[in-house]
């Protein structure tokens, strides 16, 4: 009731935040579409084309403007040795290396199998000294 009351008669301050810029503006709207562009390429991959691209033109562009440090860093990035797909893994007793993708997927296979099928024991002695609970049935029954 109270609160009824006050949302009818109290004015509620409403926030609106101002845009920096016009959204309608032409160059901004290039730039904004330039960035999502740049955005996307990046997220395609290490190995990708476009981004392979636009790091041949940012090489272009430092050697232009003669700033060596970028350029050197653009360098190392599109020659840099490229990562492999999978890591090397060892075999079970850890005398030989696996190289081959099909034996290192077994390698997990068998890794994860035998870790999390372990046999487990229940010592007797244990369960003895737990304390012996009454049932509760009305625990089964469903809610009304």
């Amino acid at each position: 009731m109270v609160y009824n009351t006050a949302f009818i008669h109290l004015d509620q301050n409403t926030y609106k935040h101002q845009d920096w810029f016009n959204d309608s503006d032409e160059d901004i709207q290039k730039l904004l579409d330039e960035k999502r562009e740049a955005f996307r390429s990046l997220q395609q991959g290490t190995t990708s084309v476009s981004k392979k691209a636009a790091y041949n033109s940012l090489k272009r562009k430092y050697a232009d403007s003669n700033n060596s440090k970028h350029f050197y860093d653009a360098l190392k990035t599109i020659y840099r040795r490229q990562s492999s797909g999978t890591s090397l893994l060892l075999n079970a007793d850890y005398s030989t290396m696996l190289t081959e993708k099909s034996a290192i997927l077994k390698r997990w296979v068998e890794h994860f199998n035998n870790f999390l099928n372990r046999p487990f024991s229940i010592i007797a002695e244990v369960i003895d000294c737990m304390p012996q609970v009454a049932i509760n049935t009305s625990l089964a029954e469903p809610l009304k």
